[in-house]
């Protein structure tokens, strides 16, 4: 009777073994994203191990392929769709066809909107003439530095006031000049570095650096984005450098993905 019980403890536990093992396989899994209702197919959507921390997107069909094991969870994200997770089953993995896996769209409510009539073109012209409109980053750094100078000018013709009358005030107008500069300096700075930042970043220069183009360019700039550490207070070099970089380990990736060697544009 003994012997028996050991014979099926050492069953279960290599069934138990053998389980585990399988749910630990990395398996290639595809999918259609489709719409639940209208069954649209979604395209260019994101779609992440949350285990693995693989980001894939999917085509203009819809059809999806990631790496992924028994267990794992995989986190849906596009614009206009409610985000989905699905955790991969052991019926996937067996299945030999492409599954549908379904969406639900996500409705957004906008701030209300008051629509104002005119009476007339020339009400109309004469309304947009008095429109306000916010002054940008460069305009209000102009307003302060005049703001500071007239200050400084006021402070210079007190001072000189002071010392025709004899007073005992001085008033160190050089310091507060250069101070006031370099301020103004900086902040000129920090616009003239976002902007820079921002054109090497962008989608067309991007395209020109690395000749992806639609899905594998898509896919590329999310790669970029979650995996490197860029900011706009880095030099050209070292940007360059980044995304060169970000494109050599992006290769070495997603080089034999079929998206990969035939973009869509």
């Amino acid at each position: 009777m003994r012997s028996n019980i050991s014979i099926i403890s050492i069953l279960l536990l290599t069934l138990t073994c053998g389980l585990n093992a399988q749910e630990k396989e990395l398996h290639t899994l595809s999918a259609y994203l489709s719409e639940s209702v209208s069954e649209n197919k979604v395209r260019f959507a994101a779609i992440k191990n949350e285990v693995s921390g693989e980001i894939t997107l999917s085509n203009t069909d819809g059809l999806f392929t990631i790496q992924g094991s028994v267990g794992d969870t995989l986190r849906f994200h596009s614009l206009g769709y409610k985000d989905t997770t699905w955790v991969i089953p052991t019926v996937w993995v067996n299945m030999h066809e492409t599954i549908q896996l379904n969406v639900q769209s996500n409705i957004y409510s906008l701030s209300e909107v008051e629509v104002l009539r005119y009476r007339s073109y020339a009400h109309f012209k004469q309304a947009f003439k008095d429109l306000r409109v916010d002054k940008t980053e460069a305009e209000k750094v102009k307003d302060i530095f005049i703001s500071w100078k007239d200050e400084i000018n006021l402070a210079a013709a007190m001072g000189y006031a002071e010392r025709k009358s004899g007073g005992g005030i001085s008033i160190d107008i050089k310091s507060e000049d250069e101070r006031k500069r370099e301020e103004v300096k900086r902040l000129e700075n920090i616009r003239e570095k976002s902007t820079r930042f921002n054109y090497f970043v962008s989608r067309d220069n991007l395209l020109q650096l690395t000749e992806y183009k639609g899905t594998c360019l898509d896919s590329f700039m999310i790669f970029l984005n979650t995996g490197y550490n860029l900011h706009y207070k880095m030099d050209e070099y070292q940007l360059l450098e980044s995304i060169l970089q970000a494109s050599n380990d992006f290769k070495a990736k997603y080089g034999e993905k079929d998206w990969y060697s035939q973009p869509i544009d």
